[in-house]
């Protein structure tokens, strides 16, 4: 099953910030009330057929914030810092059936090409993740494939 929610906005922003290429966030110092931070957000998911999780628990999940930036991950009560991240091209069909024993049709994605992040962080989901060409983030944690998708907080 594809759940795929709405945005909400977080409130708070203490620092102004441009997304990446890559949608990281570069942080700036803030000068006033106007700054604009891009955070992330759980937009999405699709539970895999070997999933660990109920569809509550995954729906539960729905709009959980994400600060990622080029050093840092900040998700669910955990982060990690000091990250140095290895981007690579890889197909989506074999890639996604090579390591998640799925399909790109099974996640709703058309494109043929992804964009795979690997890092050390221990947070679950985010040691290796893909970005879309839509700029959403696909996080695959216990069985549930999760969508991160950008959002703006004033």
């Amino acid at each position: 099953m594809m759940v795929v929610a709405g945005l909400g906005a977080c409130a708070g922003a203490s620092t102004a910030a441009r997304a990446g290429d890559a949608g990281e966030q570069v942080s700036t110092p803030s000068t006033g009330t106007d700054a604009i931070k891009v955070m992330w957000s759980v937009s999405g998911y699709v539970l895999g057929k070997d999933s660990d999780w109920s569809e509550d628990q995954a729906r539960a999940m729905l709009f959980k914030p994400l600060s990622l930036e080029a050093t840092r991950i900040s998700f669910a009560g955990q982060t990690c810092t000091g990250l140095v991240s290895e981007r690579s091209k890889v197909s989506a069909g074999e890639y996604l059936n090579r390591v998640y024993h799925t399909t790109p049709q099974a996640l709703g994605i058309e494109q043929q090409e992804l964009e795979l992040v690997k890092t050390h962080c221990d947070i679950p989901g985010f040691r290796e993740y893909l970005r879309l060409g839509d700029r959403r983030l696909l996080v695959y944690r216990d069985g549930v494939f999760f969508y991160f998708s950008p959002v703006l907080d004033y």
